[in-house]
């Protein structure tokens, strides 16, 4: 998706024999798929004739700070032929410290399906070039060279992204050559001087030789003058269709290793904390080989971290290894971690498991085969995952875990034994604003099912209990039957919402497409609805953009629940309609496997306000009726506002009425007795109908609009801009309501003449998509010409301008 923040240009076409023409664009601050580039400015001058279409162009890609690329050449397109054809005459990446410019004039012509290039040279003062070319390539077939010497990368970064991401000194050279099924060629590749989100390292190698379908490649990364990792890769290559390739191809050898020195975590440290990984630390290393043939390839490694602080608690040590056997069709896992000088936890799996590197498909293996799971915990600190866990929901995880789980058999036949105890755990939900402590739980694993045996927590002043078990057949589970309740609960405090709740319900039926029964009941609380009031924003999908769609564990369960909102629970509006209504009810919550929530019955409100135009309306009625999807209930408020009569004048009450559905709420006032708009409008905010105020005439005839809303804006801004200009001592206030489209504002402008000639002034442009802040000087330079300087928020206002005003 292409996005900027103004597109700007010009055109101009001469009708000759040959049509001449000359166009430029400017775009300010295009975002690409997420990635913010520089302004960009494109300039052509053009001839078109029957057959052909030649000219020049420029691209100018600049930031006024980190610097600039400039582009320009000549171009010819045949119609006939749709061959093309660029000839670089100007290709320059220019920094405030540095330069890389066009040595020769680069061409690239693209004809029949094909690109070819000579070769572009870039050079820079000090020595450093890059050299390129691609003597062919089409959909199958590409040829492609490359050196480069003392080449700074990230001056591309700097001038087209704003910034360097990867960062370093590129010197060496490359060839490729491709064809349908085979691949080869050749290079070496060195990265000098690299940093990375803060983390430097001093040389990153690479080569490669591919030949004779077999490619060997070997990689190392120097730290401080030492090798910390290495790697090697000795595989055969051939592009042809995997399930094509000949008996032959796969019993050939494979070969590979990859090892990292024992080196400090701490070296990572500022790429960790982009993740928000803080208190992890520790000496790291790995040992990693690939063996065997291209058919029955064997992966092993071994990983161990030393001296190891996880989110801020000290371990003895954190060891893993792993075996992957294609010919033995397993794979055996061994992980052990120790603390106060004993192990906390050790995890040693054999499992049945086999890939099909034909067809990268897993493959199906003897349920005969054995399967042996051992797990081990003793005093397991869970504070060790705080630095790993997404804390927009958990934070400050504790918790002590002790158990064991011993699993024997087949996957047909399996046994399985042991516990799970957690005690003394408790977390913090920062997106729902609660802690939830006293937990507690404990697991018991039989040979036919998993038990839970208790499952307890506190939030608030209430609490939550589950229980239940999950049959098991085999490794498989079949079905399940928990119950869960909970009294007093606070699920959620927030500025947003505050939901305090009972519980008892029963989660049962198939592990494939169980169904949740019980009662939902919201003993207190309160949402604000942000937007209500507000226009809606309709999501929009492009043409050709497909939507995702998930599928999830929720989509398989069915709903058969009682949701009740009891008392205390209040509606409040956020920044566009100020409101309170307490509400209560009871609704039926209904869903069938694979289908969509209903919700039915009604909300009733109990008491409450709303507050448009500023005056606060009290509730006489409300009703909220689902009938369906739940997000598209039927509303029915009415709200009414008395103002204050005079002696002898008949009492007036208006009303506030909101119907419709949401999102497409309908909003509208009426009046007993019945009065027109305006004069609704004038008794709500001044006590008086329009005929009453001074110069009502007079705002009618200066409307904008015709309706009888846009006549009364003009009636109402009058009166505001009189008590203004009358009680806060300001020289000008004027009120303007806009309306383009569906959009709407409004524009206050305050302003104090600072001397006979200068006059400075504040705008506020008020609309419900972006409020805006413009400062205004005006200094009159003769009777009839005025200098204006405008600043602010709306850069494309901002600058000087010239004003000429002549009365006649």
């Amino acid at each position: 998706m292409f996005l900027a923040s103004g597109v700007s240009g010009t055109g101009e076409v001469v009708l000759k024999e040959k049509e001449e023409g000359s166009f430029e664009l400017e775009i300010s601050d295009p975002k690409i798929f997420g990635t913010v580039l520089q302004d960009i400015k494109i300039t052509t001058q053009s001839t078109k004739t029957a057959d052909s279409l030649y000219g020049s162009y420029s691209v100018e890609i600049q930031d006024n700070v980190n610097g600039r690329i400039n582009n320009a050449g000549d171009y010819e397109l045949e119609m006939d032929s749709m061959h093309v054809a660029i000839a670089m005459d100007q290709l320059d990446f220019i920094t405030n410290e540095n330069s890389l410019k066009l040595q020769n004039k680069f061409n690239i012509s693209y004809r029949d399906g094909a690109v070819r290039t000579d070769s572009l040279e870039l050079v820079s003062p000090n020595g450093a070039f890059l050299s390129l070319a691609v003597p062919y390539a089409d959909s199958v077939n590409q040829q492609i060279w490359f050196v480069g010497e003392n080449f700074n990368f990230g001056i591309l970064q700097e001038i087209i992204l704003g910034e360097r991401y990867i960062d370093g000194i590129l010197f060496g050279r490359a060839n490729i050559s491709k064809t349908k099924n085979t691949l080869s060629g050749s290079g070496n590749l060195e990265l000098q001087s690299i940093e990375y989100e803060g983390v430097q390292a001093d040389v990153f190698s690479l080569s490669f030789n591919a030949k004779d379908k077999r490619i060997q490649s070997e990689l190392s990364l120097i730290w401080e003058q030492e090798k910390v990792i290495s790697g090697s890769l000795d595989v055969p290559l051939d592009l042809s269709d995997p399930e094509k390739l000949s008996d032959e191809f796969y019993t050939q050898s494979v070969k590979g290793s990859l090892i990292i020195q024992p080196t400090p975590i701490s070296r990572f440290k500022s790429a960790l904390e982009k993740f928000e990984i803080t208190g992890t630390e520790g000496i790291i290393s790995f040992d990693g080989t690939l063996s065997g043939t291209a058919g029955t390839p064997n992966f092993e490694g071994s990983l161990n971290i030393d001296d190891p602080v996880l989110s801020n608690v000290s371990l003895d040590s954190v060891f893993a290894d792993f075996k992957y056997s294609q010919e033995q069709e397993n794979i055996i896992i061994n992980t052990e971690v120790l603390a106060a000088r004993q192990k906390a936890a050790d995890i040693d799996i054999d499992f049945p498991f086999s890939y099909n590197f034909k067809t990268f498909e897993l493959n199906t293996v003897d349920e005969s085969k054995p399967v042996s799971v051992e797990v081990r915990t003793r005093d397991f600190n869970l504070a060790v995952f705080n630095d790993f866990v997404n804390k927009e929901f958990t934070r400050n995880l504790k918790g002590v875990l002790n158990g064991e789980l011993s699993l024997k058999g087949t996957e047909d036949e399996i046994t399985a034994t042991g516990y799970f105890d957690l005690t003394k755990s408790s977390f913090e939900s920062p997106i729902a604003g609660i802690k939830v402590d006293g937990i507690k739980s404990r697991i018991e694993f039989s040979k036919d099912k998993v038990t839970l045996k208790q499952l307890s927590a506190n939030s608030g002043k209430g609490g939550f209990n589950a229980n239940g078990t999950i049959n098991l057949d085999g490794l498989y589970p079949t079905t399940l039957d928990i119950q869960a309740k909970a009294n007093q609960f606070k699920l959620a405090n927030t500025d947003e919402y505050n939901l305090v709740i009972d519980l008892d319900s029963r989660l049962s039926g198939p592990i494939t497409t169980p169904k949740a029964t019980g009662r939902f009941a919201v003993k207190n609380g309160f949402i604000v609805l942000e937007e209500f009031g507000d226009k809606t924003v309709e999501d929009v999908t492009l043409e050709g953009e497909e939507e995702v769609i998930n599928i999830s564990y929720y989509d398989s369960l069915a709903i058969e629940m009682e949701f009740a909102i009891e008392r205390n629970f209040y509606v409040r509006g956020g920044g566009y309609l100020d409101m309170e209504i307490e509400i209560a009810g009871e609704l039926d919550a209904q869903k069938k496997t694979n289908g969509e929530l209903s919700l039915f019955g009604s909300l009733r409100g109990t008491s409450g306000y709303v507050r448009p135009l500023g005056k606060r309306f009290e509730l006489e009625e409300a009703e909220v009726v689902f009938s369906g999807p739940p997000e598209s209930p039927d509303l029915n408020i009415k709200s009414a506002y008395v103002p204050i009569s005079r002696k002898g004048e008949q009492e007036v009450t208006v009303y506030y009425i909101i119907t419709g559905t949401i999102p497409n709420e309908e909003y509208e006032f009426e009046s007993e007795p019945t009065m027109e708009l305006q004069d609704i409008y004038c008794y709500t905010l001044f006590n008086k109908p329009c005929a009453a105020m001074q110069s009502w005439q007079n705002a009618l005839v200066q409307g904008g609009g015709s309706s009888p809303t846009d006549l009364l804006a003009g009636v109402l801004l009058d009166e505001v801009e009189a008590l203004a200009t009358r009680e806060l001592g300001i020289d000008v206030v004027q009120i303007d309501n806009t309306r383009v489209g569906n959009e709407t504002g409004t524009s206050i402008k305050t302003g104090w003449y600072l001397n006979e000639r200068t006059f400075f002034a504040i705008v506020n442009e008020i609309t419900s998509s972006d409020p805006k802040t413009l400062f205004i000087l005006e200094y009159a330079l003769s009777k009839t010409w005025d200098l204006i300087i405008t600043e602010g928020e709306d850069s494309n206002r901002r600058g000087i301008d010239f004003r000429y005003q002549y009365d006649y």
